[in-house]
């Protein structure tokens, strides 16, 4: 299916360019052009939905948008959206005991629509107030998601087909990211447990502090920078692994099929240290690609 919509995508693409080509050999005007191309015209915003108080658990969930959800200046929490002229029956906001199910699902024949939206209507802003949301569920199958500023959020849970992902600023209980294909940037994050898991994109933490991490990338390099994590679990089939630890009241289990190890510089074949004497622990597993821990 993905594949499908992958080579749908591409033509379209082709038959975009085309036409470009052919409106400036027949002396349309630039602006003639972009009306034609970009088609935000044809979207509405769509009147403030307001998420009410007795909201605990938040599931957003999109065909092709992306996301901005951040902290609310209001006193309240609330959604913006825009829609397309034909998706007017394609909005499902279900409320029901405490749960807020909002979705956006495109119909098949949309894919066919000429012409391309901007970012500015094809983004579904979230503001929350801190502590609001117990559960927050974010799901998309192609287009970013940017979290950033909210402090509370029990369980946060990101699912993305096609697009990246970056958090920053926020306090979590648990946080849990599944991307196919986008990179995962993650800055100034404080979390007991952290998961991600990526099939094809590099994973970034700079300034996390968390007391377990595991992540994963088939396809991808990991870095990590300036955190305060205690225990890693870090497996890759294809790429690098970069850590900056200052600290060296740490523990390694590292081991690398094809790939060079090289531990504050000194070049190891294989390293397994210390892991049951020091509070910070690394356990790191590469595939095809390097590891390297400096100070």
């Amino acid at each position: 299916m993905k594949k499908k919509l992958l080579m749908i995508t591409i033509l379209f693409l082709a038959i975009g360019a085309f036409f470009t080509t052919f409106a400036f050999v027949i002396g349309a005007k630039p602006d003639d052009i972009v009306k034609v191309i970009i088609i935000d015209d044809k979207y509405t915003q769509q009147e403030e939905y307001v998420i009410s108080n007795e909201i605990k658990n938040l599931n957003l969930d999109t065909t092709d948008r992306s996301y901005v959800i951040e902290k609310s200046n209001k006193n309240y929490s609330y959604i913006e959206y825009f829609l397309y002229e034909s998706e007017e029956n394609t909005v499902i906001k279900k409320d029901d005991n405490g749960e807020l199910n909002f979705e956006i699902k495109n119909k098949a024949f949309l894919l066919f629509t000429t012409g391309f939206a901007t970012k500015k209507v094809r983004t579904v802003k979230v503001y929350l107030l801190d502590d609001a949301i117990n559960n927050l569920d974010v799901e998309t199958s192609s287009g970013s998601i940017e979290i950033k500023n909210i402090v509370g959020i029990k369980n946060l849970d990101v699912s993305v087909d096609s697009g990246s992902t970056k958090l920053n600023n926020m306090t979590v209980n648990e946080l849990t990211i599944d991307s196919t294909s986008g990179s995962i940037n993650l800055e100034n994050i404080r979390a007991n447990k952290i998961q991600t898991k990526v099939d094809s994109g590099s994973t970034k933490m700079t300034h996390v502090k968390s007391e377990d991490l595991k992540t994963t990338s088939t396809s991808g390099s990991v870095y990590l920078t300036s955190n305060e994590i205690m225990n890693h679990e870090i497996v890759v089939i294809s790429g690098s692994v970069k850590i900056k630890e200052a600290r060296t009241d740490v523990g390694f289990d590292i081991k690398t099929t094809s790939g060079s190890i090289r531990i504050y510089g000194e070049k190891r074949k294989e390293v397994k240290d210390k892991l049951e004497i020091y509070p910070i622990k690394y356990q790191i597993k590469v595939t095809s690609g390097s590891v390297k821990v400096e100070k």
